[in-house]
């Protein structure tokens, strides 16, 4: 559900939305970049898991997807 639009000064449009929040003070990173991805294919970030197990296993990918970004060669282990 929308709570508030307004415009920024270059003209975009912005808006908050109802979301999950975090329970512990270590799990923004990852807990904002699932918000993105989600919000980028579905347009609708309800569905975002936010347990650790969830946010432990994006925090495995996205150190996994740097890796390989970065060049480095490594076994992947699961």
């Amino acid at each position: 559900p929308l709570r508030r639009n307004w415009k920024t000064p270059s003209g975009l449009e912005t808006k908050i939305v109802e979301h999950k929040r975090q329970s512990d003070g270590h799990n923004c990173g990852p807990l904002i970049l699932k918000f993105a991805e989600t919000y980028l294919w579905h347009k609708d970030i309800s569905t975002v898991e936010i347990t650790q197990e969830a946010l432990t296993t994006s925090r495995r990918k996205i150190a996994i997807l740097l890796m390989r970004e970065s060049g480095n060669n490594f076994v992947t282990y699961t």
